[in-house]
């Protein structure tokens, strides 16, 4: 009799110890390097792989900073991330100066690494198409001297391989590419295609711009750029974004696909996934009254001005899953994760004490890992620089420098 006792209290034992919660069995979270530069809310960001060496960089730059002394406090430096380990590099500033030549021939020394506009910007995009990185739109709020909010349509070009912004000698200036320039629409029309807090991304050799919030109202347009004519266009009539007007949106980069979903259109948060692979397709709305008990908590996924990442490490799933975690949202300290095989939405582990207030900070991937830096408690107020690292699919543990 006490060895079926033993027995059927040790398989109870056994029951219980594989009961546990998402949040000690669906990733933990590391210390990564500290982002080095001044804090920033709505920094902008863009990778490299070199297709020689294979080595990753991540580029973050801009942003606003609530504590600069700059008078619109829009910052213009840009910082590279080459390592994820404490004693490595890690963070380090694109500084200095380089040599340009004029159209006349005469040589004019330029900085490397600021961006290129007389001020910063704050929720520019970018996209990444072979050696360069086209980074523009966004936002600058207004001060004394000059109190109007401000938002762009132009993007500038920087050189991954130079880690310089490109000049062009025949403008005597940096090369830019504008919208609006290449639509036609100049003056006050431009104020319908100036936006900032969009999302961007490229496909197949060409670049994707849009959402975001256009002369304060949120914004469903998206516009094409394509590197072999430079020239913007319009998307084609018959292949439009399908979601909804939002700003502070997600992007997850699955390679074969990318999905655009979450942020808001006012007070509204957006529920519509839209997937491309060359054609728009609407996704599975996030609704919670969808066939199946396990998406009865999808209004807890609902933010905007999010952190995002796509990894391929969990050791129990061969194959990418997006997270997405912090943002502002009533759910927002909720960290979630995306299987788009199973096309499900699962909670993932929560941010510690130590992470807490991450709004529109930076998500990225570095050797198949998610990281997030930069952020601070509102879209306002910048204050968080520590990084990050996330290990899926491992138990939650006290190593990690919480």
């Amino acid at each position: 009799m006490k060895k079926v006792n033993l027995l059927w209290l040790a398989l109870v034992v056994l029951a219980f110890a594989g009961c546990t919660s998402y949040d000690d069995t669906d990733g933990d979270w590391e210390r990564s390097v500290q982002f080095a530069g001044p804090y920033r809310v709505n920094a902008v960001s863009f990778s490299y792989t070199d297709p020689e060496t294979g080595a990753e960089k991540i580029f973050i730059g801009g942003g606003y900073n609530s504590a600069s002394t700059i008078p619109n406090k829009s910052l213009r430096d840009f910082w590279v991330f080459t390592g994820n380990n404490l004693d490595a590099v890690g963070w380090s500033q694109i500084s200095g100066k380089v040599k340009e030549e004029t159209s006349d021939g005469r040589d004019t020394l330029v900085s490397r690494g600021n961006y290129p506009d007389t001020l910063g910007r704050e929720g520019m995009v970018a996209f990444v198409i072979n050696d360069k990185a086209y980074v523009g739109a966004g936002y600058r709020r207004g001060y004394n001297s000059a109190p109007t909010n401000l938002y762009f349509s132009d993007f500038y070009v920087f050189d991954l391989k130079e880690e310089k912004w490109v000049w062009d000698k025949e403008a005597n200036g940096h090369k830019r590419y504008s919208i609006t320039d290449n639509l036609g629409i100049y003056g006050a029309d431009t104020k319908t295609v100036n936006f900032a807090f969009g999302v961007g991304f490229a496909f197949d050799g060409k670049g994707y711009v849009g959402t975001g919030r256009m002369e304060e109202q949120a914004s469903s347009t998206f516009y094409v750029f394509d590197p072999e004519t430079e020239k913007w266009s319009y998307e084609p009539s018959d292949n439009k974004f399908p979601g909804d007007a939002c700003e502070g949106a997600n992007v997850f980069d699955f390679g074969d696909e990318i999905y655009v979903c979450l942020g808001t259109n006012g007070s509204t948060n957006v529920r519509t996934v839209s997937i491309f692979n060359g054609q728009w397709r609407k996704g599975t709305t996030l609704n919670p009254n969808l066939p199946g008990a396990w998406n009865e908590d999808y209004d807890e996924v609902l933010r905007s001005y999010a952190q995002a990442f796509v990894s391929d490490k969990d050791p129990n799933r061969n194959r990418k899953i997006a997270y997405v975690m912090g943002g502002v949202g009533a759910s927002a300290n909720d960290n979630w994760q995306y299987d788009r095989e199973r096309d499900r939405w699962e909670r993932t582990n929560r941010f510690s004490a130590a992470m807490a207030n991450r709004v529109s900070g930076v998500g990225f991937t570095y050797n198949g890992y998610g990281y997030i830096t930069v952020g601070g408690p509102s879209t306002s107020s910048s204050g968080d620089n520590t990084t990050w690292k996330f290990y899926p699919g491992l138990k939650a543990r006290d190593w990690n420098d919480y």
